[in-house]
């Protein structure tokens, strides 16, 4: 893995070696595979957030047709792949977990995309901010950062259209069983939420112009213009 950058409170090893162990998990809870009929309507139920913010992230990426696309956290690549077939021209994907990249590129690679696609396995803090794109993601990335601020400012700055980010709610009762859940199945890794106020400031503070933070079941969603 490239070198993370280091700041105090925040621990990217820890993150990179969590996403590594479950790469594959995590895979299958976008495309179900190898995963029985009954896991799957489990995940739909009790997950539904993951996909509720895939599809409100597909429709807040429009128009996507020759668009650029920088995906912070890419994971396996779902996004870029779904941006990819309506269109994007351009698909950057940064992740810390060297085993998502892998599949990340397995996938783009099999859906044809591989030509319009970038993948690395680094901190987007060290990526170079040498252009900019139409449209910036962070689905899924900030529930492991103490402070999102740098992360935020950077996309405000590489950013032409609109950011977009999602936040894990504080006050949720999903919230204390996800930290019971990481205690009691060893997962060495941060774990933070975030009020909607903190949201909203967060995203002002970084320089966006308009901010748009809508709740769903237990994450908020946040749509930032430059």
């Amino acid at each position: 893995m490239s070198a993370a950058v280091e700041r105090p409170g925040e621990r990217p090893q820890d993150v990179a070696t969590h996403f590594d162990r479950s790469a594959e998990w995590f895979d299958s809870v976008y495309t179900g595979s190898g995963v029985s009929p009954l896991r799957r309507l489990a995940t739909r139920i009790f997950m539904y957030d993951i996909f509720w913010r895939f599809d409100l992230t597909l429709r807040e990426c429009d128009p996507i047709a020759g668009a650029a696309v920088l995906d912070i956290g890419c994971g396996t690549a779902v996004y870029p792949e779904a941006l990819g077939r309506r269109g994007a021209a351009r698909l950057v994907g940064l992740d810390f977990a060297p085993t998502m990249i892998a599949i990340a590129r397995q996938r783009m690679e099999a859906a044809g995309l591989a030509a319009r696609t970038e993948l690395l396995c680094t901190d987007y803090l060290a990526y170079p901010e040498t252009e900019r794109f139409d449209y910036t993601l962070a689905i899924g990335v900030f529930d492991y950062f103490r402070d999102p601020g740098p992360y935020l400012a950077k996309m405000a700055r590489m950013t032409t259209r609109k950011a977009i980010a999602t936040f894990p709610q504080l006050w949720n009762p999903w919230t204390a069983v996800r930290r019971l859940r990481y205690t009691l199945t060893g997962i060495n890794c941060p774990l933070h939420f975030f009020g909607r106020g903190r949201v909203r400031r967060l995203m002002q503070d970084a320089g966006f112009r308009t901010v748009r933070v809508r709740t769903l079941t237990n994450i908020f969603f946040a749509v930032g213009e430059p």
